[in-house]
Formats: C-alpha cells, sequence, structure tokens
C-alpha cells in the first residue's frame, strides 16, 4: 500500500514539474504569463493567446482567437475610411454575431510591442459597453461556434475570418 502511495506522489511531482519548467521564458527563470500554447488535436488548431487575443493556425491557414480560443470575424462594412470605428451590425445581427466585448475586470492594453496587440483597440457603442477592434474593425464571434477550431460562421458576403 505505501509503495503504491510513493508511486502516485512521485508521478505527481514529476508532472508538476513538467507543467512548472514548460511555462517559463527562456532565459527568464519565471513563468510565462502572456503566452500560453495549447493545441486542439481534434480538430488540428494549434493557438498562441497573448493577452485577450490570440493566433490560431489550422487546415485554412492563421485566424484570430479570442481568449477562450473562439474564433474572431470582422464585417467589410465595418472599415472606415477615415479611421472612425462605424458598426454596422445592429442589435439584431448582434444575436447570431456576438461582439467581442471588453470585460471591465481586465486590465486595458494601451501600448504594446507585440504587432498583433499595437493594432488592437477599443471603442465605446452606443449603449456603452467597450467593444474590441482591430484597427477600425469591431471584432465578433459567431454564434454557433462552440469550441476551439470552430469556424461556424458562413463567410459569404460581408463577414470573413479575422486575420493576425
Amino acid at each position: 500500500m505505501n509503495k503504491k502511495i510513493s508511486i502516485i506522489l512521485a508521478v505527481l511531482v514529476v508532472v508538476a514539474g513538467v507543467y512548472w519548467f514548460s511555462t517559463i521564458k527562456p532565459g527568464s527563470g519565471t513563468p510565462n504569463q502572456e503566452q500560453i500554447t495549447s493545441t486542439v488535436e481534434d480538430v488540428e488548431v494549434t493557438v498562441a493567446i497573448t493577452g485577450p487575443l490570440g493566433v490560431a493556425t489550422g487546415v485554412n491557414g492563421k485566424y484570430l482567437v479570442d481568449k477562450n480560443n473562439l474564433t474572431l470575424y470582422v464585417n467589410v462594412k465595418d472599415e472606415g475610411q477615415t479611421g472612425d470605428i462605424k458598426p454596422s451590425c445592429n442589435a439584431e445581427c448582434e444575436k447570431t454575431w456576438i461582439p467581442y466585448l471588453f470585460n471591465e475586470s481586465e486590465s486595458a492594453i494601451t501600448q504594446s510591442s507585440d504587432p498583433l496587440l499595437s493594432k488592437l483597440n477599443l471603442f465605446t457603442r452606443a449603449d456603452g459597453k467597450k467593444q474590441y477592434a482591430l484597427g477600425t474593425k469591431p471584432l465578433y464571434r459567431y454564434l454557433s461556434d462552440l469550441k476551439p477550431g470552430d469556424i461556424n460562421g458562413p463567410l459569404t458576403g460581408d463577414w470573413m475570418v479575422a486575420q493576425p
């Protein structure tokens, strides 16, 4: 009985050590809190998350995901010619295309040397909530995307998967 407990404890210590070492930045000796990489095997997608955005790499190339690894989309009608962010998706549209909203408990990124995060903006919507935008394009999720790797949004017309 004691031998089994000793083996179980040894396995737990090894697993915890492997996990801890996998989160260390090269050369820093401390866990990396900004970047987490995971692989979703059933859909062959690798996701690297940095802050509120991530880049997924799947069979169709690279695309943006939210902090929960769900696919993000943009609407081509939202492209502001003057640099303004003007979402075209109204309350009815937002029942299917869910705005990617800033959570007030998060820390807003005001400056970043990361090439992707430096393009990330927040804008205040008509309802007073803050929504993420990549450049001048508001970011949305699709109602039927339930797990990482899902790209169920109809990619015809005005909607497209957000690209890094």
